[in-house]
């Protein structure tokens, strides 16, 4: 009788030693440790009657030898049958937890006489998938277990189970430990809460409504004069972005300029609404932390923005980015006619009004009859015809034309106001002159006189009577002497 008692004294012990050596105080490990203790004081009688084979092996193995040489080697004898108790009891336990699964649990044990060998063979018991207790039902322990599980395979690199509880652990059966693991398991714990009733099996299967989703339900009232169809949406959890909303999940921004969509995290009570934006092209659009988008050069790209609270909730925009280099320069006329060292510019603009670069470039298809400078002005140089054009900097497949004719502008005719002047013996008077065409750039006069006896003229074509007779004065164009006028002058006395 104190032989078992002893027995069960350190089969409680070794229970409890086992549940230390986790590594850390878990409710599910504390709540076998007192479920073996209270088993093994209820059921100290059935110890107590064992099968006679069992308890001679264990007698024979503690009181093999009487010699000095084996007393000495008690202590390892006792640690022995430790071992092989504690089998025992893992061989007891599930027998007892078994219920209609087909779960079983296969221990040998040989034991030889000697005190120096002891050979424990066991054979794992299989788990069911997310059972990591091995309580025959899912509950948040074991959601528990695999989520810790996979945070020392993060952080360590290695975790605590092996065999069946590592098998157990993988849900998706990828043959790893991951967070996809772990999130599947929490959110079937949270699924079997909400009084779920599939299997973990057929909750894979089948894919069950995930409460953590809004629910939208439609209701359309008919009357006899309208329909009015009424959308609501319901948000089971208020702490978690489930859904987010875009004023524009289309955008189109030209080179150069930007556009954003104004973001919506729902459900509004969600305390964390911070935002991720990236974009899957940035040679084409970029974006910033704020959802600026700007575009970079002609094409397609999406802009995507996650939710920092629930990465598992993102939405996308479509951009599209046009180029808005100058496609068209449009002038206010087409064709300039100038006279020599006369000059006119054309009125540019350039289309589309919003093209970032409107700079020109100008050039003279000969800079012998007329020249252009950098802002289009042109002046004739000598009379002919010629093309001036203007070019994009932005886009230098675009130009305008200006057809040029420069004409021979010198003076072709002179008039005056009187052809004959009548002037007393030292007096004077002036003709007036007019020199044709009205737009000759020089316009200056030579003045002559036939007879500087009679009357004198000056540069101006102020003509004085010296004496009294007649004269003839002419006035000549400086610019082309073959054009003339003369005035008849009479002096007298």
């Amino acid at each position: 009788m104190k032989k078992h008692k002893l027995l069960a004294a350190v089969i409680s012990f070794s229970m409890c030693i086992c549940s230390f050596s986790f590594g850390y105080s878990h409710p599910v490990a504390a709540e076998n440790t007192v479920v073996s203790c209270d088993f093994l004081s209820t059921n100290a009688k059935y110890i107590q009657d064992v099968p006679d084979k069992i308890s001679s092996a264990q007698t024979a193995k503690t009181t093999t030898s009487t010699a000095p040489k084996t007393t000495a080697k008690s202590p390892a004898t006792t640690a022995k049958i430790k071992t092989t108790t504690k089998s025992s009891a893992t061989t007891l336990k599930p027998k007892t937890t078994t219920t209609t699964t087909t779960t079983t649990t296969t221990t040998t044990t040989t034991t030889t006489t000697t005190t120096s060998s002891s050979v424990t063979t066991t054979t794992e018991a299989r788990y069911m998938l997310g059972d990591i207790d091995n309580d025959q039902k899912y509950t948040g322990t074991d959601a528990t277990l695999i989520l810790q599980e996979y945070t020392l395979l993060s952080s360590r690199g290695y975790g605590r189970f092996n065999g069946a509880k590592k098998i157990a652990c993988d849900i998706n059966g990828d043959g790893i430990i991951t967070g996809s693991d772990a999130t599947i398991s929490l959110n079937y714990y949270t699924y079997l809460s909400s009084d779920g009733l599939l299997m973990l099996e057929d909750y894979l299967k089948y894919e069950p409504i995930d409460i953590h989703k809004p629910i939208t339900t439609t209701t359309t009232t008919s009357s006899n004069t309208s329909t009015s169809t009424t959308t609501t949406t319901v948000y089971d959890d208020h702490d978690t972005v489930q859904d987010i909303e875009l004023s524009k999940y289309e955008i189109t921004v030209k080179v150069g300029s930007g556009d954003i969509s104004i973001v919506k995290m729902l459900p509004s009570s969600a305390p964390d609404k911070s935002e991720i934006w990236w974009t899957s092209d940035s040679s084409i659009a970029t974006v910033n932390y704020e959802g600026w988008i700007v575009g970079q050069a002609p094409g397609e790209c999406i802009v995507t923005v996650q939710s920092v609270n629930n990465p598992d909730v993102k939405a996308e925009i479509k951009v599209t980015v046009i180029d808005n280099k100058v496609s068209e320069i449009k002038l206010n006329k087409y064709e300039v006619t100038i006279g020599i060292n006369q000059g006119d510019m054309p009125l540019v603009t350039m289309f589309p009004a919003d093209a970032p670069d409107k700079s020109e470039i100008w050039r003279s298809s000969d800079t012998n009859i007329a020249t252009v400078n950098y802002e289009g002005w042109i002046v004739g140089i000598a009379p002919g015809e010629c093309t001036v054009t203007v070019q994009s900097v932005n886009n230098p497949n675009v130009t305008a034309e200006v057809k040029v004719t420069v004409t021979d502008n010198k003076v072709a005719e002179i008039k005056l106001d009187r052809y004959e002047i009548t002037i007393k013996k030292g007096f004077g008077d002036m003709p007036l002159v007019t020199m044709l065409p009205a737009d000759t750039p020089d316009k200056s006069e030579i003045w002559r006189c036939s007879n500087t006896n009679i009357a004198v003229v000056n540069y101006e074509g102020w003509i004085t009577g010296i004496a009294p007779g007649e004269c003839t004065v002419t006035v000549y164009s400086a610019a082309n002497p073959d054009i003339k006028a003369e005035v008849r002058v009479i002096v007298t006395e």
